[in-house]
């Protein structure tokens, strides 16, 4: 396997220029470097619940439920649900391409990916995966993009990566070692049943398969890496095999849960599966922002 640090490929070290341009020459003008084409949009006047003053970011309360129809949300949405905003205003968004775009306000930075909900109930090895992958039974949101872009444009927000997770150690012996990185914050994004835009943290959408109780971490950024296939010239990111946000450990994975989590058989359970009750139904369209959390405190 090669090492998560052979990731920087032109693409990629573009875009990690593009980062260290953003620090001394402003946001804007380091996007307009990088040879993504991104498309800029016009500076954000925060959209619904205006009449409520709300301001934008990333919201930890708002909430809706569903029960187990796919085409319904449950009772208990409007008890839970808070509207929000996003983007927050005054913030400028540039499309990078096909459903994932950057967003910078002052010196904050983020990506957010346009996905959909392909899974309501059952259990999980993905919060996100790619729809070329074909893993929309194991993931509660995908999406059509190509893995690389979204660590390329977490560089560019300023997030670090790791390494992904190890099971042996150099001599070939069992030895486990979580992922590694940066420490990413997900909120998602999406429309209730009465059309409200709310936001909830992505760990509300994954539960214990055991307790019941949600996720608790925060994903890391573990980096994924480049390979070439044996007897071949093309090198391909190895997250483009599905595994873009992980609730299982995978070695080819972008971002990852910091603790042991065990891929196996579905049938036979998973460490953590979909927290039914609160995802809207399949297809929602989900805006999903990653935003590097500054400063975290030591778990």
């Amino acid at each position: 396997m090669s090492s998560a640090r052979s990731v920087y490929r032109p693409w990629v070290v573009c875009c990690l220029g593009l980062c260290l341009a953003a620090c001394s020459c402003g946001r804007e003008s380091a996007l307009k470097s990088s040879h993504i084409k991104g498309t800029e949009e016009q500076p954000a006047t925060s959209s619904t619940s205006k009449a409520n003053g709300e301001t934008g970011g990333p919201g930890p309360s708002a909430t809706t439920s569903n029960g187990a129809s796919d085409t319904s949300q449950g009772a208990g949405a409007s008890a839970v649900a808070q509207p929000a905003v996003w983007p927050p205003k005054g913030a400028k968004v540039t499309r990078l391409g096909p459903n994932i775009s950057f967003g910078q306000l002052g010196d904050r930075r983020w990506v957010e990916l346009d996905a959909k909900v392909c899974l309501q109930m059952g259990y999980l090895e993905h919060l996100l995966s790619r729809d070329e992958a074909g893993k929309q039974h194991e993931s509660v949101l995908s999406l059509s993009i190509d893995a690389s872009h979204i660590h390329s444009a977490l560089l560019a927000a300023g997030a670090k990566p790791g390494r992904p997770v190890q099971f042996f150690n150099e001599k070939g012996d069992p030895e486990f070692k979580p992922p590694s990185g940066d420490r990413i914050r997900i909120t998602l994004y999406y429309k209730d049943a009465e059309g409200r835009l709310v936001s909830i943290p992505a760990q509300k959408w994954v539960r214990n398969t055991r307790t019941k109780k949600p996720l608790e971490l925060d994903w890391v950024f573990a980096g994924s890496y480049f390979f070439k296939p044996p007897g071949g010239d093309q090198e391909f990111y190895a997250a483009n095999d599905g595994r873009v946000i992980t609730t299982a450990n995978f070695t080819t994975a972008l971002l990852d849960l910091p603790i042991r989590s065990s891929e196996g058989d579905p049938q036979g359970g998973l460490e953590f599966e979909a927290n039914s009750e609160l995802i809207p139904p399949r297809d929602t369209p989900v805006k999903v922002v990653l935003e590097v959390i500054k400063n975290p405190e030591k778990p």
